[in-house]
């Protein structure tokens, strides 16, 4: 299986946790996770592999339109935790758990959070989980 977005599905469902069984709290949670899966993702992605090509003395042609996007990216998150806690609504999903890992890469990036309060707090909120520590507190990172 490949694809973080197929494998995100395929444990939540296996398991019974980290999306709703049905109904538009599900549906909530699959539209985010595609967005995370896909457009964010990609997009950090892109930001990640052009400033290791810039640091290596390489072209990285497009980095401030990618960069910008990502920028954009970050705004409608930080939209859409105006309302919630979490991407989905009120509980932690796989929709979090697709988009988390870029967004905690924000400051390699080069990309601020303090105009993105919301999505801040939503990066610490699940930064503090204690799964999330014991996976990103494994060594080495090296990103």
């Amino acid at each position: 299986m490949f694809e973080s977005g197929a494998i995100l599905l395929y444990i939540a469902e296996k398991s019974g946790q980290l999306l709703a069984a049905d109904g538009l709290a599900r549906v909530e949670a699959l539209k985010w996770l595609f967005f995370g899966s896909s457009q964010v993702t990609h997009t950090a992605m892109q930001v990640h592999y052009l400033l290791g090509r810039k640091a290596a003395g390489e072209p990285h042609d497009n980095l401030k339109v990618y960069a910008g996007e990502l920028d954009r990216l970050y705004g409608i998150l930080d939209g859409v935790l105006a309302s919630r806690d979490y991407l989905a609504g009120a509980e932690y999903t796989i929709a979090d758990i697709s988009a988390w890992p870029w967004v905690d890469r924000h400051q390699a990036h080069g990309m601020e959070l303090a105009p993105r309060p919301r999505l801040r707090d939503w990066l610490k909120r699940i930064g503090d989980r204690p799964a999330t520590r014991r996976g990103t507190d494994i060594p080495p990172r090296g990103d």
